[in-house]
């Protein structure tokens, strides 16, 4: 921490109100107590009190920022000295109206060494405190701001850091059960060139996924290139995948659409003749996903209790998105429906979002 920060002053207006306030408020004091005529006692004081207290203030300040100064220390006395002769001369060293309105007995006049100090003493300590004080509340205010950034920093920094985590359990997740299928494909003979170098590109892609430290987001683009890679791995012949809008400004999780359509493979009825549909629109204030599938008879539990990996695509999509995105199935006669809404604005995720529902259906050109 530097010293500039430490000790970095408030605000001169915050110093003119304070005095504003104060002025206002012994001043209307003494005049109810004693008329206006004293009011101009006040006045006279004001540079004294300002004078009192911002010597300590600044001297706190230098004692805080440089550590004991034995000059300063030496001069103190002669300082306090000199006070008290300019008080004496004031008060009792020849008449005056302002002393005649300050002493208790201006008609005679009687000094007293020992009163005098404390008098002297206290009228100085009742600034020199308020000048201690600010110079105090001004290192405090300062220590606690600092304080309060390095844990904001900290929070965001705790939360980044476990938001990467999270994506790369969710990323390595699915690269674990790419690659348990692939072991199986390679024992029954099914892994052609064209699907190990499918399986190569789809990995090299994970991985430098994972790699990253944050900016996860990757051009939709660039995954459907990946999905038409892992079609030809998994092939669903009776699947209608469909790509509408501008694409190519949109930013999407990495191996959403593929974990998406992994899912159906795996838990699907390959040999149902019904259509499979896999639908992705890209409108101008929102990205949706639309999947549908009839379900094959071991997966229909799975589905009914959120498995097949949808909570940690759901938790995923909070975390990244919050408010702005949401995620909704159901199942019906066997058939599952999946449904994802993301809030963007010009491809970018817009902080202000509404659900647009779920029967609106969406044509446009197959894609792969």
């Amino acid at each position: 921490m530097t010293k500039a920060i430490l000790f970095k002053p408030f605000p001169l207006y915050i110093h003119v109100i304070g005095w504003v306030v104060y002025l206002l408020w012994i001043g209307g004091v003494n005049v109810f107590k004693y008329g206006w005529s004293h009011l101009w006692v006040v006045l006279a004081l004001t540079p004294v009190m300002l004078a009192i207290f911002y010597f300590n203030w600044n001297g706190l300040r230098k004692l805080f920022k440089n550590g004991w100064n034995w000059k300063g220390i030496g001069l103190s006395p002669l300082y306090l000295l000199l006070l008290l002769y300019l008080g004496y001369q004031v008060l009792y060293g020849f008449p005056n109206e302002f002393s005649e309105r300050i002493l208790r007995s201006p008609e005679n006049p009687v000094f007293d060494v020992t009163m005098f100090v404390i008098e002297v003493a206290g009228f100085y300590w009742a600034f020199a405190y308020k000048g201690l004080g600010l110079a105090a509340a001004e290192v405090l205010y300062n220590l606690l701001k600092v304080r309060y950034v390095y844990l904001t920093g900290k929070r965001q920094i705790l939360e980044e850091e476990r938001q990467r985590i999270c994506m790369q359990r969710w990323i390595s997740h699915f690269l674990g059960n790419l690659n348990q299928s692939l072991i199986f494909a390679i024992k029954k003979g099914n892994a052609s060139f064209r699907v190990l170098e499918s399986y190569g590109i789809i990995w090299a892609f994970g991985m430098r996924i994972i790699a990253r430290e944050k900016s996860f987001f990757i051009p939709l683009d660039l995954e459907l290139y990946h999905l038409k890679r892992l079609r030809g791995m998994y092939p669903l012949e009776t699947l209608q995948v469909e790509v509408s809008g501008e694409t190519s400004d949109v930013q999407v999780l990495p191996m959403a659409l593929l974990a998406l359509y992994k899912n159906m493979y795996k838990h699907g009825d390959v040999q149902s003749e019904s259509d499979a549909v896999f639908k992705v629109d890209c409108a101008t204030d929102r990205l949706l996903v639309r999947t549908e599938n009839r379900l094959a008879p071991r997966s229909a539990w799975v589905y009914q209790e959120g498995g097949a990996g949808l909570q940690q695509l759901k938790d995923i999509l909070g975390m990244q998105y919050g408010d702005r995105a949401r995620l909704a199935y159901r199942t019906e006669n066997d058939t599952f429906f999946l449904e994802i809404e993301i809030a963007v604005n010009n491809g970018r995720v817009q902080n202000n979002f509404e659900a647009s529902g779920c029967e609106k259906e969406n044509s446009g050109r197959r894609a792969g």
